[in-house]
């Protein structure tokens, strides 16, 4: 997946009506299911991740969503992500809206990159400087997805914008999560709004205190 680093385009910079993502309401997961392509795949080992969340809290359950075994750095197909992730929230979160419950899993990306073996070649030189780490960010999206295009731009201190096209997935609720995962991994309070002008093309403005 290329991804390129540098400018936003300018009607992206400039777009109006960033706003707080919505996480009390459910997902409607079948509009983005529909959307994604048969050449989308994502790295066995985000698999491994929410299989091995759910495992924590049922084991059985676990077993029963993991449709084949799942080699780290091997390509699988991402709406089989997206399926096995609708169920997962649904098991680890029970009474939260889904898109919470997807926000609250994609917290846990960041984490689990950084401790892979290709997580620690993009970010492990970089500690806790986290504006090195959204500059270098849009490369674990290179590296774990084989379609679209992710953009990052500083806009100043504790400021970035990421742009997204074509990146399939649960854009305003999972990567919303991914993206404040490494605020809060390093105990900072994220603030992430979105603008987003397709369920699968928007701009994230990304501040942290």
């Amino acid at each position: 997946m290329p991804v390129v680093q540098g400018a936003v385009d300018a009607a992206a910079r400039g777009a109006p009506g960033f706003v707080t993502p919505r996480f009390d309401t459910d997902l409607d997961t079948g509009a983005y299911l529909e959307r994604v392509p048969p050449d989308a795949y994502c790295k066995g080992m985000f698999f491994h991740d929410v299989l091995a969340q759910v495992r924590r809290v049922d084991p059985d359950a676990a077993r029963g969503l993991a449709r084949r075994r799942y080699i780290p750095f091997k390509d699988y197909p991402l709406r089989e992500h997206m399926e096995i992730t609708e169920a997962a929230v649904r098991l680890l979160y029970p009474g939260v809206p889904t898109r919470e419950g997807m926000r609250r899993l994609g917290w846990l990306a960041y984490p689990a990159f950084v401790e892979s073996m290709i997580g620690r070649v993009v970010f492990g030189v970089l500690g806790k400087d986290l504006d090195r780490i959204f500059q270098v960010g849009p490369k674990s999206f290179e590296v774990s997805l084989t379609r679209g295009q992710a953009v990052a731009e500083r806009l100043g201190d504790r400021h970035w914008r990421y742009d997204f096209t074509d990146v399939f997935g649960y854009l305003d609720a999972y990567y919303v999560g991914v993206v404040e995962g490494p605020i809060r991994y390093h105990r900072l309070v994220p603030d992430v709004r979105i603008h987003l002008r397709t369920l699968s093309d928007g701009t994230m403005d990304i501040r942290w205190s």
